[in-house]
């Protein structure tokens, strides 16, 4: 009996509560992209989320020794459209899953989804 005297007292106590909202201001836009979001969004909608990131890269074309290289004169293309967001500059050199004949320079550290790391030491081509 006493027990539950204790365990009523306890449970009628007064409940402690704290404040977690969020204020939002109706300026301010509002993204709730998720990670599968942003993989299905194109270029703009990507360049306008403020949670999602464009990948971009340039397709290395294979030089007369068959190697990959870049082309600094080829601009970045848009690829893919993340929500991780690297600050490193990076190069990586990256091409779709099952592709032997094609690279690609990326200079943000991030890979497209499923992408595999390709090439070796590249060079710039002439």
């Amino acid at each position: 009996m006493f027990t539950i005297v204790i365990l009523g007292t306890l449970g009628c106590g007064e409940k402690q509560t704290s404040d977690t909202s969020v204020s939002t201001d109706s300026d301010t836009p509002t993204d709730s992209s998720t990670a599968n979001d942003c993989l299905s969004l194109s270029e703009d909608e990507c360049a306008a989320s403020a949670t999602c990131f464009s990948i971009t890269g340039r397709p290395m074309p294979v030089n007369s020794d068959g190697q990959f290289c870049i082309d600094v004169d080829v601009e970045s293309v848009f690829l893919e459209c993340t929500q991780f967001e690297s600050a490193l500059t990076v190069e990586v050199y990256a091409a779709p899953p099952n592709t032997t004949d094609e690279c690609w320079y990326l200079s943000g550290a991030t890979m497209p989804s499923e992408w595999v790391e390709c090439g070796g030491a590249v060079i710039e081509c002439q």
